[in-house]
């Protein structure tokens, strides 16, 4: 009987746990497809594990014997992945950075590859691009070595360097009735159609910066296509707002024939995000330390809470 390792490695970690919840946080993984998999390892063993019920887990009699076994068998995955790492240290000449999407957005990241770059000629670098939630997974799993990512976390396994603070903005077009309004507040919004980033690419991240848009009567209006050129396209054809972050005082180039667009705080301005690199708490080669340590050395900076030239143009 051939039977995929990982089903006794989710069987492991829900034993351990005795919580199904539990068990899915510490995988990383969604709770019901996690239930799906131990289903499906009792499907093909021939009996339960569990014994379920709406207040608590528990292992049947099978499952505790089973279980020892199981338990060797994770801990030799854990002994492999480890080995993989220092291999993939000692060998690789590459550094694999994860990018966010609005990455662009914030000039100290851009300093910061082109500094490590110039410095070090020969090293390969590699670029994933995803949201943030995506970014720390590929991390966890080993698959890039670097994240930058927007926002707070609480994660044992990851260590967390603030690169910059993003302050939140409004984009719209130079003619829309906000821009009177030095900075604009957010009952203004109320009706008004707002571009936001679909929920499921990073939910954290939409509650924090939408849900105050929602409570005034914002109405929401996801744009699958998070890049500049599909934005401002937006903004100029169906007149919506963007309500934006990253670095207020940088300007961004809205391509040819895009319309004339304007910056405009809001009234909340002040409330910034963090804009981070994030590694591994353990096991980093060489090359990670290096951009590390170059990204250590950059000056703080400060949030910046000054508006745009009256009327700036993108």
């Amino acid at each position: 009987m051939r039977i995929d390792t990982r089903l006794f490695l989710y069987f492991v970690a829900v034993a351990q746990e005795l919580s199904f919840t539990r068990a899915a946080e510490r995988l990383y993984i969604a709770q019901p497809w996690l239930s799906s998999q131990i289903r499906k390892l009792e499907s093909i063993l021939g009996f339960d594990l569990f014994l379920r019920n709406s207040r608590h887990v528990e292992l049947t009699e099978q499952g505790r014997d089973l279980l020892p076994d199981a338990i060797k068998l994770y801990q030799a995955n854990q002994i492999l992945e480890a080995s993989v790492q220092r291999i993939r240290h000692t060998q690789q000449k590459r550094l694999r950075i994860g990018i966010p999407p609005y990455g662009a957005h914030f000039e100290r990241y851009l300093s910061l590859i082109d500094s490590f770059t110039q410095q070090n000629p020969s090293i390969s670098l590699e670029v994933e691009y995803g949201w943030s939630p995506l970014l720390l997974n590929l991390l966890r799993q080993g698959n890039i070595d670097l994240a930058f990512t927007i926002g707070t976390f609480r994660d044992a396994q990851l260590e967390q360097l603030p690169i910059s603070r993003a302050q939140m903005f409004l984009l719209m077009q130079s003619q829309d009735p906000l821009i009177h309004h030095d900075q604009v507040p957010l009952a203004a919004l109320a009706s008004r159609h707002v571009a936001v980033f679909p929920r499921a690419l990073n939910p954290e991240l939409h509650d924090e910066l939408y849900a105050p848009l929602q409570r005034v009567g914002a109405q929401l209006v996801a744009i699958p296509q998070w890049d500049s050129k599909s934005l401002k396209r937006h903004i100029v054809g169906s007149g919506l707002l963007w309500l934006g972050f990253g670095d207020l005082h940088q300007r961004h180039d809205p391509g040819e024939n895009s319309g004339h667009l304007t910056l405009r705080s809001i009234v909340d301005s002040d409330r910034t995000l963090p804009f981070s690199l994030v590694r591994l708490t353990k096991s980093h080669s060489e090359i990670v330390d290096s951009f590390w340590s170059l990204a250590s050395q950059m000056p703080h900076e400060k949030p910046t809470h000054g508006m745009p030239q009256e009327n700036q143009q993108e």
